[in-house]
């Protein structure tokens, strides 16, 4: 069985001209899984006083300063008082932010 059918190559195609344009700091940051919050914390300790971690100012700097593709959630950030509801807007805030990178 082969798998170099034509929606494969269409996919590989695909996939190579993405890599292509993408810089090594931002192919980096694909990579990279963080768990937002120790971000957070550091540059809070720079003095960059974000409101939450849903602040268009943090959320700018994560996706594209640097440029994190994925992050994780292992019970060390804390959203709010960690409702579902808390959680369910900062991950749809941070979806719809990244939907206009």
């Amino acid at each position: 069985m082969s798998f170099n059918t034509k929606t494969n190559v269409e996919i590989e195609s695909k996939i190579n001209n993405m890599l292509a344009k993408m810089s090594v700091r931002e192919k980096i940051g694909q990579t990279v899984m963080i768990e937002p919050c120790f971000l957070y914390e550091k540059l809070q300790r720079e003095k960059h006083n974000f409101s939450s971690m849903t602040d268009p100012r943090f959320l700018h700097i994560m996706y594209e300063q640097y440029n994190i593709g994925l992050l994780l959630y292992g019970g060390v950030s804390r959203i709010g008082n960690d409702s579902a509801f808390d959680w369910a807007t900062y991950i749809k805030t941070s979806n719809e932010y990244s939907k206009l990178l």
